[in-house]
């Protein structure tokens, strides 16, 4: 699969300069408080639109490469578009908007489509996936050293990434191998929507995706600015989200190891507490040595979790309906992260970091909670006496 591993490379490469930078380039502009909020949650918000219509469609269609493709050709051209905006002057509010909810629509299906082609193919999800750590590690520490947060060169960066990755996707199955033989399969989103009634375990794990994702957006949002609160450089900013995906990166390498002992029902469950513990303190603890230990955590509030999610997801799945259940559950993420966003931007300038990260804390606990009880119903499902936490054994 040297076209997925490309895919998660140049993907998550514009993730890297995206996301620990975008939040800075918008106050440049003049974009801050409430508006930050409202521009941010522009990618969780298309996240509840975009999947679910895209994974329908992969569904229905057999489609792969022609729609993994599309959607990063687009999303470089809408954010290389804004970049050229931008080089001439701080674009009015409603054309970053505008420009931003595009780039938004489009890029919110691509990993959701990835990972339908990594999970119908069967292969060890962690190994291929952790390209796309990869490739956010390099990019993260590249534009910390050599990119201007400010710099409309950090949208161009941007673009650049996802036009490899949208060369990169003409290396994928042009049709899924599932659905090949049955193009036009009958509604798929009935189907995914069936388990969902159907599959306790399911609805429990939706509801924990959920405040698992409100409660880590305020570290997607708020960690750049916090950084820079804290008087911490750009460049060694860079450093830091990256020791964060270093850590991810090393759990992907044992992740099928990990599941195979523990279960996905006990990962799920340590990543969304590893979340609650890594954000109280995060609200705590102070200096660059503090926050460059507590980035270790991140090996669990993500690698574990997701590992966990998508394990869960291709166990309890039909083949037809894969693409519209992933879909799905990036949605429901995608609720809690535009809420998320909206409450911790506006807290964060009102109240300041410790209080912001405290909050999402309490949100993080609750998403332990009912991971637990996911947990439990996925080891009833199986016929299965667990103490504790399911152990998936």
């Amino acid at each position: 699969m040297l076209g997925l591993r490309l895919f998660y490379f140049f993907f998550f490469a514009a993730l890297g300069i995206y996301s620990p930078a975008f939040p800075r380039w918008l106050e440049a502009n003049g974009i801050r408080g409430f508006e930050l909020g409202v521009v941010a949650a522009l990618g969780p918000v298309m996240g509840l639109v975009s999947p679910p219509v895209f994974g329908w469609l992969a569904d229905k269609s057999g489609l792969r490469r022609s729609l993994v493709a599309s959607t990063a050709l687009v999303s470089a051209c809408v954010v290389g578009s804004l970049g050229l905006v931008s080089a001439r002057a701080a674009p009015a509010f409603a054309v970053t908007f505008g420009c931003a909810a595009a780039f938004a629509f489009f890029r919110a299906p691509m990993g959701s489509l990835a990972d339908t082609i990594a999970l119908e193919s069967r292969v060890s999800y962690g190994p291929v996936r952790l390209w796309g750590s990869l490739g956010f590690l390099v990019a993260a520490v590249a534009a910390g050293r050599w990119i201007d947060p400010t710099s409309p060169v950090l949208l161009a960066s941007i673009a650049a990434a996802l036009g490899c990755a949208a060369l990169a996707a003409w290396l994928l199955p042009a049709r899924s191998p599932v659905l090949a033989a049955s193009v036009g399969v009958a509604p798929t989103r009935m189907g995914a929507l069936a388990l969902l009634r159907d599959a306790p375990a399911l609805r429990w794990l939706f509801l924990c995706a959920l405040f698992f994702e409100t409660a880590h957006s305020a570290y997607d949002l708020c960690f750049s600015l916090h950084l820079r609160d804290e008087g911490i450089a750009p460049a060694m900013a860079g450093i830091l989200w990256a020791l964060g995906v270093m850590a991810e990166v090393v759990f992907f390498l044992v992740a099928e190891r990990l599941l195979e002992r523990f279960g996905p029902g006990s990962l799920l469950v340590l990543g969304a507490a590893a979340t609650a513990v890594r954000l109280g303190l995060m609200g705590e603890l102070h200096g660059l040595a503090s926050l460059a230990a507590l980035q270790s955590l991140h090996a669990l509030t993500f690698g574990a979790t997701w590992t966990a999610l998508m394990r869960i997801v291709r166990e309890q799945a039909r083949p037809e309906s894969l693409g519209a259940l992933r879909g799905l559950l990036s949605a429901t993420s995608a609720v809690g992260g535009a809420s998320g966003m909206i409450a911790w931007g506006t807290c964060y300038r009102a109240l300041g970091g410790a209080t912001t990260f405290r909050g999402a804390a309490l949100v993080g606990s609750v998403a332990a909670v009912l991971g637990a009880i996911c947990a439990r119903s996925l080891a009833a499902r199986e016929g299965q006496d667990v103490p504790g936490v399911a152990s998936g054994k």
